[in-house]
């Protein structure tokens, strides 16, 4: 079959047309002492126009040329009906003109040295167009590919012993990841984090392939501070980028779902892209640092691509919260005609009286009560040295709110505790319903400007926990003390924020008695 008329047949649905052609050229150089020339690959695919050269050299006496037979026509030379091709010293002599694409054809003594080298030229060639038919095939954003991807299948298709090593079945980082988290005991809300996060470097790792590093490896000697601060830089505009490669995207997030562990994937917002905004991007990068760390420590990884990465401080606006007259409000509230949503209140209620984050909040059971005092061991610092255990003593109504539900919950949990994700709705719809709506001050993670908002709508259940350290910090100004209770450590930044609240409220009243 003439080359030129190969075509890879594309069975996804592209933008472009569904084949591809491949087409030979003979390179105008010779070898110094064989006289043989290098046989050239161009692969055409719509506006796509790639140049391979495919490392086999020929007779040019064995490399036919198609005849031009409409210039042939225009210029009155008659071309016989069954001559297609001649290689170009024949066509010369001829006077026929020829196009710059043809094929090698074995002529000579049979058995002789140069027809036994051509033919195995043409064997080779033919073996190398039909690898790159195959290659092309698989990959799904064509219009992006170019000349060293061509040369690099190329090399593969001719070399494959070089590359038996990299092909021989390894752990993919991402199983590392899926380990990573089986391994240490983190909070719900972190773990999920870190599976936003390995998706994200899925992607990321996908896009370079496709765009201007065909070997991208997590795990590749060459991840260095200059991959990193793309990838930062990838974090902010990653929604941008999908949207200016959609079909690129389309099959990233289909092979995402295939080829990461089903641990990383099991969110309902999986295949969410968005650009990221700057304390994002600098949480993300420290859980990277902290699990490249830990492959170096299980012999994973021995690069240390963090060298000369500077993160930042993450920077928070003034944190919002619930007075006390607002709690109470919630908590006496008539939702009597909405019992399931009732039945979430008592349970924020509850968390804005003890203070413990959400993943804390969720493993409770009666066993942690004694003597009316609520005793445990915050996931977040299980595994740290220094281990905070909060005691929070509670009061008649966080009493009353776990005796209502001692009988309500079948799998041993303290309430009837439904998803994080439906607590977090809930509580916005019962700030709403009880009518709490004022407006308080966000930082926009993007622009870092701070804009207002109707508390109710960014409501979640970590403001449970503000509230009650809010609350508290209002009573006694010793963050230690509060500490005990809400399990921060000794020393916490956090408390410097509720410090600068409470600074505001005596200058108000220093101020309103002037």
């Amino acid at each position: 079959m003439p080359y030129q008329k190969i075509i890879v047949l594309l069975h996804r649905n592209q933008d472009f047309s569904a084949m591809a052609t491949f087409e030979l050229r003979l390179s105008s150089k010779a070898q110094p002492g064989t006289g043989r020339s290098e046989v050239l690959i161009r692969l055409r695919h719509g506006n796509l126009d790639l140049y391979g050269k495919s490392g086999c050299y020929v007779s040019p006496d064995n490399f036919h040329y198609y005849i031009n037979t409409r210039k042939c026509e225009r210029k009155g030379i008659r071309v016989p009906s069954q001559l297609q091709r001649l290689n170009r010293r024949d066509a010369e002599r001829r006077g026929l003109y020829i196009l710059e694409k043809g094929e090698i054809v074995v002529r000579g003594a049979y058995g002789g040295e140069d027809w036994q080298h051509d033919k195995e030229t043409k064997e080779e060639v033919e073996k190398i167009v039909h690898g790159l038919a195959e290659a092309f095939e698989g990959e799904y954003y064509k219009s992006i590919l170019n000349s060293e991807w061509m040369a690099q299948h190329i090399d593969r298709i001719r070399f494959p012993e070089k590359y038996v090593a990299a092909a021989t079945p390894q752990v993919s980082i991402y199983e590392h990841a899926a380990r990573f988290l089986t391994v240490r005991e983190i909070e719900p809300s972190t773990f999920r984090g870190y599976c936003v996060t390995f998706r994200t470097m899925y992607r990321f790792e996908k896009f370079c392939r496709a765009t201007d590093t065909p070997n991208f490896d997590w795990l590749g000697e060459d991840i260095n501070k200059d991959v990193m601060e793309d990838f930062k830089d990838y974090l902010r505009r990653e929604s941008d980028i999908a949207e200016e490669y959609p079909t690129l995207y389309k099959g990233i997030v289909t092979s995402m779902h295939d080829e990461l562990p089903e641990t990383l994937c099991m969110s309902r917002r999986a295949d969410k892209i968005s650009n990221k905004g700057d304390n994002t991007v600098k949480k993300t990068l420290r859980s990277i640092c902290t699990f490249f760390g830990w492959c170096r420590e299980e012999g994973v990884m021995s690069t240390q691509p963090f060298d000369g990465v500077v993160i930042g401080e993450t920077k928070y606006g003034t944190p919002f919260y619930l007075s006390i007259e607002e709690r109470n409000q919630v908590a006496e509230f008539d939702l009597s005609d909405r019992p399931q949503l009732a039945v979430q209140r008592d349970i924020f209620v509850f968390q804005c009286m003890i203070g413990a984050r959400v993943g804390d909040l969720l493993r409770l059971t009666p066993a942690n009560i004694h003597e009316s005092v609520l005793e445990y061991v915050p996931i977040k610092t299980r595994n740290q040295r220094e281990q905070v255990e909060p005691r929070v003593p509670l009061n008649q109504q966080a009493m009353a709110i776990v005796e209502r539900y001692a009988e309500a919950t079948r799998d041993g949990r303290l309430l009837p505790f439904i998803s994080e994700q439906k607590y977090n709705d809930a509580i916005k719809e019962i700030l709403r319903v009880v009518g709490i709506t004022r407006q308080v001050p966000i930082r926009d993670s993007h622009s870092g400007e701070t804009v207002m908002r109707p508390i109710w709508q960014v409501a979640s259940s970590h403001m449970a926990r503000r509230t009650f350290v809010g609350a508290a910090y209002t009573k006694v100004k010793d963050p230690n003390l509060i500490g005990k209770m809400s399990g921060h450590k000794e020393g916490s930044k956090a408390f410097n924020r509720y410090r600068d609240i409470a600074d505001n409220d005596l200058r108000e009243v220093t101020n309103a008695i002037e």
